[in-house]
């Protein structure tokens, strides 16, 4: 990758524009519809994304999205902070105390979110036709894999919806948030592993 141009950066500016323009105004109406707006935003990316605009309109796909790493690694950097902020400003709005005193609904239900995922995906995944593989010896490691990714949950997304919804600060959000939290480190420390 060589340094950045003008034009990488005026289309990066168009890309952010177009993206959160369109979010902004779909997001809208979802909130109008009490629906949140998270869900606006992902349909937002799965009509611009290759899935849609890609293949009804490639021209204008290719124009605003072109196939290059440094426009892919700009978008993505500003994606990466924009998770890392509403992580931290969901932590900082936190009352441990009061997550502290559901600590034990917090692990029952971070138990159930770990072990249901866990029995409903290794089945499946383990009963693939072997075509589906790339290596059908390591059938067994493979759907433990899939299954333990499966506990991963989409923290930003969870923490998005609960504040559309006006629920992050309640006690039902910061059970639902410590649960999340104690699951996803759960589902990060055994998937490595396979």
């Amino acid at each position: 990758m060589g340094p950045i141009s003008e034009h990488n950066l005026m289309l990066f500016l168009i890309q952010f524009g177009v993206l959160l323009g369109i979010c902004k105004i779909v997001g809208y109406f979802f909130l109008r519809m009490k629906q949140s707006s998270v869900t606006a935003e992902i349909l937002v990316g799965i009509i611009l994304g290759p899935a849609i605009l890609g293949k009804f309109a490639p021209a204008i796909h290719s124009y605003i999205f072109p196939d290059d790493a440094i426009q892919r690694s700009m978008l993505e950097t500003i994606a990466w902070f924009g998770n890392f902020f509403l992580l931290m400003e969901a932590g900082l709005e936190i009352n441990f105390s009061r997550v502290w005193q559901q600590r034990g609904d917090a692990l029952k239900l971070s138990a159930v979110d770990l072990v249901l995922p866990i029995i409903l995906c290794f089945g499946p995944i383990y009963l693939l036709p072997s075509h589906y593989l790339v290596d059908p010896s390591h059938r067994l490691m493979f759907a433990l894999f899939v299954a333990a990714v499966m506990t991963i949950s989409a923290l930003p997304v969870a923490i998005r919806v609960m504040r559309d919804l006006n629920i992050l600060k309640t006690d039902v959000g910061f059970l639902i948030l410590s649960a999340l939290t104690i699951n996803d480190i759960a589902g990060w420390c055994f998937s490595p592993s396979f």
